[in-house]
This record gives structure tokens, C-alpha cells and sequence, in this order.
């Protein structure tokens, strides 16, 4: 059975935002993508994330429909 768990946007835009992807928003991350827990996300919190991603990490519709959908 997942832990269910909801990351604050702000992870996943310092994650976007590093050179590196070394720190701890990587390593919520990259836990997330091992299936350690899953990630729950309602449709607002998607839609502020995909246009903070759009205006500050210059994220085109490719990579955010790559990640989300």
C-alpha cells in the first residue's frame, strides 16, 4: 500500500529551478518516481504549477503535457 501525499508546488518549482538536482526538493522527487508514495494533485494546484513553470522555468507545452499527462 502508497503513503499518499500531496507536495507543495514550490518543491517541484526549486526542483525545476536547480542546476544540479541535488537537494531535498530532488530527493522528494525522485522518492515519488521510485513509487515510494504516490502524488495526489487536484486540477488547481496542477494549473498553478504548469503556469509557474511556464513563466519562470520557460517550460514549453511538450515538457509540462511529458510530465502531467
Amino acid at each position: 500500500m502508497f503513503a499518499v501525499t500531496v507536495i507543495d508546488t514550490g518543491v517541484f518549482v526549486a526542483d525545476a529551478l536547480s542546476q544540479l538536482h541535488k537537494g531535498a526538493p530532488s530527493r522528494v522527487l525522485d522518492l515519488a518516481a521510485s513509487d515510494e508514495f504516490r502524488v495526489v494533485m487536484c486540477t488547481e494546484i496542477r494549473d498553478e504549477l504548469v503556469a509557474v513553470l511556464y513563466r519562470k522555468v520557460a517550460w514549453t507545452e511538450t515538457h509540462v503535457r511529458a510530465t502531467f499527462d
